[in-house]
């Protein structure tokens, strides 16, 4: 009886070690002939920002005043990675892996909740940072905006804005301000 329960034990062992080597050898095929995995790093990043942006209220609504801000602070913190209309952005960027979004031909791709989301929180495995730290929600909100309707600017309309308005200056406090609509 008890050879008869060795066998038993080498046999599961052996057949655990054989299923094992065909789910490794079926998924590096798999992964060789083109296949995804559908639990990537990307994919559970746009579900986060799909799920935080759903929570978000709607962003306020349009104005000369916002698009103005959002441009400030855009030229202050954007405008070196992710380009302006016409001009692209620096060399440097191109650097990056992954690459910054080019946000004057993509910006609308994202709605302005989702686009909030990410100034809130950063894209975590990127240079995106989060600029919930210094900077309020309505400036988020105008930044926002600006990026979504980013695309619809012409050269032209983005060089009179920028000859007309200075990037935003420096935050001067060391306290975040945002609440991104978190409770503390």
């Amino acid at each position: 009886m008890g050879e008869s329960r060795g066998s038993w034990i080498v046999a599961a062992v052996l057949g655990a070690a054989a299923g094992a080597l065909a789910v490794v050898v079926w998924f590096a095929a798999w992964l060789w002939l083109g296949g995804k995995p559908p639990w990537t790093p990307h994919d559970s990043l746009e579900r986060r920002i799909a799920v935080g942006a759903a929570a978000l209220p709607a962003p306020p609504g349009p104005g000369s005043q916002r698009q103005t801000a959002g441009y400030r602070q855009y030229a202050a913190n954007c405008v070196r990675c992710h380009g302006e209309p016409g001009v692209g952005r620096e060399a440097w960027a191109s650097g990056l892996d992954p690459a910054p979004t080019d946000l004057p031909v993509t910006g609308s791709r994202r709605d302005a909740r989702q686009i909030f989301w990410i100034l809130c929180h950063g894209e975590p495995g990127t240079g995106m940072p989060s600029f919930r730290a210094h900077r309020s929600d309505q400036e988020l909100w105008a930044v926002a905006l600006f990026v979504r309707d980013l695309p619809s600017l012409s050269p032209e309309t983005y060089a009179s804005l920028k000859s007309t308005w200075p990037p935003a200056p420096p935050p001067s406090g060391l306290e975040p301000d945002a609440t991104c609509y978190q409770t503390k």
